[in-house]
């Protein structure tokens, strides 16, 4: 049977890490393959003996690693590590928050078996006390997850840069996983998810195979890297793309991300008070003239920046 390794970095939420150890173990189609979910605990004080109960359900083919981090790795080097653990033919990142939804992971493994050397993806479902299926479907489409891009895409490089592989909840080849790895915070903060795919699309070859229904989800709340002050992905984003040659390979592409993304890393270096780089971007002609002038922010960023 196939191997399908599920790494799962982790941090003081046992309860939502049990409603996601509990989709896996849910799934209909469950017995057709072997599981292998590997747990990385950055917590303080272990969750292990939180999560006993639903250990206990697990059944034979679904084995279960758990590896207590003293000290914690932090985010970036914990999923390196869950990558380098993983035995599996192909290889799964969730994160503790999210979970899979019903016959997920055998519609995501079928692709994979298809479309080989592909990261295989779906949509994902928002969850904020209730599924919100308007906003899920507007950011899916947002990101290039909608059915005219359904199957294998053209440009794997380009969706990379669109983000249209989402943060989790992908499968790819254990292999690619493993020669991509995890590259630290120092380098990437916490733009981990976007710099893994688009690595994996430039570095790796990898194709792009979306699937157009609801895989994963995602859930929000106070505690998530989304709406976290600590959140510099944007900013890290910029550089990434800078430091592939994106400007060169895909101009047209980097424009439009620039068109929607340039004023949110301002507001990041404005946030962190590091007005140096924030006057860098500001006071840049080309970008004045091609993606600041027509925003009535940007001359509110200008004010502070000087004053």
């Amino acid at each position: 049977m196939i191997t399908l390794s599920i790494g799962i970095p982790t941090y003081q939420r046992p309860a939502l890490l049990k409603r996601l150890i509990t989709s896996i173990i849910d799934q209909k189609e469950i017995s057709e393959y072997n599981i292998e979910i590997l747990i990385g605990d950055d917590s303080p004080k272990s969750v292990y003996t939180d999560i006993e109960d639903v250990i206990s359900m697990l059944p034979a083919n679904v084995s279960l690693k758990y590896e207590h981090h003293i000290p914690s790795k932090g985010q970036n080097e914990n999923v390196g590590y869950l990558i380098e653990k993983a035995k599996g033919e192909y290889f799964c990142l969730m994160h503790d928050d999210d979970y899979f939804l019903e016959e997920s992971i055998s519609t995501l493994l079928r692709e994979a078996q298809k479309n080989l050397n592909c990261i295989v993806f779906g949509k994902q479902l928002f969850f904020s006390n209730e599924y919100d299926y308007k906003s899920s479907d507007k950011v899916n489409d947002d990101f290039k997850r909608s059915a005219s891009f359904k199957g294998k895409q053209k440009d794997s490089v380009a969706m990379a840069m669109l983000q249209q592989c989402p943060n989790d909840g992908f499968i790819l080849p254990t292999t690619s996983a493993k020669s991509l790895g995890s590259r630290p915070a120092s380098i990437i903060g916490t733009a981990c998810d976007f710099d893994f795919a688009l690595r994996a699309a430039a570095i790796e070859k990898l194709g792009f195979y979306f699937i157009d229904q609801y895989t994963t989800v995602y859930a929000i709340s106070d505690e998530s890297v989304t709406n976290s002050h600590e959140n510099n992905a944007g900013e890290r984003k910029l550089k990434i793309l800078y430091e592939f040659g994106t400007d060169k390979t895909h101009p047209k592409t980097f424009h439009e991300i620039l068109k929607t993304d340039l004023s949110m890393v301002i507001s990041h270096y404005i946030l962190v008070k590091n007005y140096i780089e924030a006057k860098k971007y500001l006071f840049s002609l080309k970008n004045i003239f091609n993606y600041l002038w027509y925003k009535p922010v940007t001359y509110l960023q200008i004010l502070k920046v000087l004053f």
